[in-house]
């Protein structure tokens, strides 16, 4: 069985358009899974108490259409059965005429904060309620091919809007700053957006962006995205976009 939770769209979680933002979208999918890991148990805090924490390594998601503010829509979770060290879930977004206007995975590792290592993912016990793999269009796994050039694009600093309880940019906030960075995001549509989660940017540290893009074989224009903390790699992304 799947968790799920209802979301009005605040306007405040829209652009200039009244397009729900990315980020908007990936805080509402994972807020369904942390009231979903609070309601059955066992919870963040819990995990944290029994020296158990979980670090986002994956994300995708697809973006069916635009969603608009004020629509009534449905987020429904599930955890996707997993074993060894990686632990996924997956994710739909549904209007109210049950189609789904967004889907997507992720992918976690359960980290041991005492013995300073990876745990396996039945350490937590039975687990939350699951579901089958969810299907997208965006790559879960992916590696920048060689043949994108990727240029530098600009810089940005970590300020304290951006950082969360752990103080650095929660991985929420990710889809947005990569989204400032295309070269011009109000003349098209995201349809599907992949994260690689490899290191921290925390407050203070300035993230240098770079970019790089090609034609996408069902004519989408995919940018390619590296972002820096001095000489450590932060995140690796692609982002499709219609225009």
């Amino acid at each position: 069985m799947s968790y799920s939770m209802h979301v009005s769209v605040p306007v405040h979680d829209t652009d200039a358009r009244h397009i729900a933002r990315p980020s908007s979208v990936w805080r509402w999918l994972q807020e369904a899974a942390n009231r979903q890991m609070r309601d059955e148990g066992p919870s963040y805090d819990e995990l944290m108490e029994r020296g158990l924490s979980f670090l986002l390594s994956r994300m995708c998601v697809d973006f069916v259409r635009p969603i608009g503010q004020y629509e009534d829509l449905t987020v429904e979770t599930f955890a996707i059965p997993s074993r060894g060290f990686s632990s996924e879930r997956g994710y739909r977004l549904t209007d109210k005429t049950g189609a789904v206007v967004a889907a997507g995975l992720s992918v976690w590792a359960l980290y041991d904060l005492n013995a300073g290592r990876l745990a396996r993912v039945d350490a937590i016990g039975k687990g939350y309620s699951g579901g089958d793999p969810v299907e997208v269009s965006a790559p879960i796994r992916f590696a920048i091919p060689e043949t994108v050039e990727l240029e530098n694009v600009g810089e940005r600093k970590v300020v304290w809007s951006d950082v969360d309880v752990n103080l650095h940019v929660n991985n929420t906030g990710y889809p947005n700053i990569l989204c400032d960075f295309l070269p011009d995001p109000s003349k098209g549509y995201l349809t599907g957006m992949s994260i690689y989660y490899r290191s921290e940017a925390k407050l203070g540290e300035t993230v240098t962006v770079l970019r790089g893009e090609e034609t996408a074989p069902d004519g989408l224009r995919r940018y390619w995205f590296r972002t820096m903390v001095g000489d450590r790699v932060n995140v690796e992304a692609l982002a499709d976009f219609r225009a």
